[in-house]
């Protein structure tokens, strides 16, 4: 049986010299986007690694973790019932 998809929301802080990190959201305190950070959503399409931006307001962000969610949640039961797999 399959995990359910994973999606994070995270803050891509950038410092002066341009170099970039990520780090995930605290939930009961999060991080505020500095002016030129940026909330990133993470996940696996496919089994490889997506980083999305999603802007600088994190309810805006969180709004997107849930949609992007609920995507991956329908390509997998797809994916799933699809004739080209066959039963376990």
């Amino acid at each position: 049986m399959k995990s359910l998809p994973s999606v994070g929301v995270y803050i891509r802080i950038t410092n002066e010299e341009g170099h970039r990190r990520y780090e995930r959201i605290r939930r009961r305190n999060p991080q505020a986007c500095g002016p030129k950070d940026v909330y990133c959503l993470h996940f696996y399409d496919k089994k490889k690694r997506k980083w999305v931006s999603v802007g600088t307001d994190l309810s805006a962000a969180n709004a997107a973790r849930g949609q992007k969610k609920q995507e991956l949640l329908v390509l997998n039961k797809d994916e799933a019932t699809s004739p080209n797999h066959p039963p376990p």
